[in-house]
């Protein structure tokens, strides 16, 4: 009786072994079933940005896909900078959006890989279907070239105030400040929008350059320099009496910037010649 009972329990183990083997390897020869079945379509349950691409062919996929990517494939990206915009082309960008490629991976999948990889795929398509992302690819040396290229006559250097003087009138330039492109900002943000796969607008990131001499620091020199030429200058020796007009007290002045500001003083070497040749 207890050889009975040791047959019978050492069988039932074999049948539980044998079961399990049986279920395995149809597990993994189901993928190379479906394969079979499936042939040149993509399997139920794909889908690519939630489009679903399941029982498509291949050509069929990416006439799908066309229609989908239509406006990004006309305009993929707008930039604009202060009223004027540019609409780059993918190859201006750098750019690589090919729907071959993602019709052949819509197919591809659950397709691809050992019985076991392909087991795992298939398993995620039954569980809620399987997302497939059409794949963009950004050549970021190309992308920071076109965004130079169009930046190059936006950007400025600063211009410093200046201050000059010419016949006998005081003549200010006023400050301007720089303007800088910031390719590598930009060009984050282009990417960013290229990855929704859909048209947008970036606009072009600038930073502002200040210059060294600004408006209020020649401000002084200016009210002093108009003040010296206000009216003409009357020398009198004894009785004897000279008068120089502004053109001639613009030739003693002296121009200097220091320190970040600027001044006007009386040129004493300039003013002593001058004084001499009266006397001669």
């Amino acid at each position: 009786a207890d050889l009975r009972r040791r047959r019978r329990r050492r069988g039932g183990i074999v049948g539980l072994l044998l079961l399990v083997l049986v279920g395995v390897g149809g597990f993994l020869a189901l993928p190379t079933a479906l394969n079979a079945f499936a042939g040149d379509r993509a399997m139920q349950g794909v889908s690519m940005q939630g489009q679903p691409v399941g029982g498509l062919s291949q050509d069929e996929v990416r006439a799908a896909l066309q229609r989908r990517y239509a406006a990004f494939l006309r305009s993929p990206l707008t930039i604009t900078f202060e009223g004027r915009t540019w609409t780059p082309t993918f190859e201006q960008l750098g750019v690589r959006f090919d729907l071959d490629q993602a019709a052949a991976a819509a197919l591809a999948a659950g397709h691809l890989g050992g019985p076991i990889e392909r087991a795992q795929e298939l398993a995620a398509i039954w569980r809620g279907g399987l997302e497939v992302a059409p794949r963009l690819t950004v050549d970021a040396a190309r992308l920071q070239g076109y965004l130079t290229s169009i930046g190059a006559d936006l950007e400025r250097p600063p211009r410093d105030a200046a201050l000059s003087i010419a016949d006998g009138k005081v003549l200010p330039t006023p400050a301007l400040p720089g303007r800088q492109l910031l390719a590598d900002a930009t060009a984050i943000d282009a990417m960013r929008a290229l990855q929704t796969l859909a048209p947008q607008t970036v606009a072009l990131r600038t930073r502002t350059l200040r210059p060294a001499l600004t408006d209020d620091k020649i401000a002084q020199a200016v009210a002093d320099a108009r003040a010296l030429l206000s009216r003409p200058l009357v020398l009198r020796h004894d009785k004897e009496t000279w008068t120089w007009d502004q053109a001639k007290i613009a030739e003693l002045l002296a121009l200097k910037a220091e320190q970040g500001r600027m001044t006007v003083q009386l040129d004493a070497e300039r003013l002593s010649r001058a004084v001499a040749k009266l006397a001669q």
